[in-house]
């Protein structure tokens, strides 16, 4: 959040996350607030692995946007890529624009191959459920917040148009800025 602090003294700014439970705090006069979850397919807890029912998760994260009538949608992870489409398409309906950090899309772009994704109903559930709701998103953005050059070529891939590109990186750490020891 530090980022997200040091902006806030020039603009306003309110932090929306997907959560356990739902909360709201102000931390540094920033309103952050978390969404419980909830998933469709809540009961394959059991048997079903974590990496498959997170696909499914969904907040009210949308109806929060549609609200609050927000300037701008910063979206930083894509998964759950349906939940991000969601919050997507509220921009869109809403007439907000919106950003993408590209934090994740590495994982998206190569991992069907990464992944070996072999049998059929593999492919057609990274296709539907992952890559067509992605692509969805980041070619109807404002901007892709690539974090860095060597991300463009990737990015390219899926769509989007370079002019839609702009390297905004997560951040430096401080004690880069400092003087380097003498040792």
């Amino acid at each position: 959040l530090g980022l997200t602090h040091a902006l806030r003294k020039k603009i306003a700014i309110s932090v929306a996350l997907m959560a356990n439970e739902d909360s709201e705090v102000v931390e540094n006069d920033v309103k952050v607030r978390k969404f419980k979850c909830s998933n469709y397919f809540g009961f394959t807890k059991s048997f079903l692995p974590n990496k498959f029912r997170t696909l499914f998760f969904k907040s009210k994260i949308d109806q929060y946007i549609k609200e609050e009538k927000f300037d701008l949608v910063h979206i930083h992870n894509p998964i759950p890529t349906l939940e991000m489409k969601r919050v997507a398409e509220m921009c869109i309906s809403q007439g907000t624009p919106y950003v993408v950090s590209s934090h994740g899309f590495n994982e998206i772009i190569v991992g069907k191959e990464a992944y070996k994704l072999n049998k059929w109903y593999e492919t057609f559930a990274w296709e539907n459920l992952i890559q067509k709701p992605f692509s969805f998103v980041v070619q109807n953005a404002s901007k892709i917040f690539a974090l860095s050059k060597y991300e463009i070529d990737d990015i390219l891939t899926v769509g989007v148009k370079r002019e839609n590109i702009e390297i905004v990186t997560n951040g430096v750490n401080e004690y880069y800025l400092e003087s380097p020891p003498e040792e």
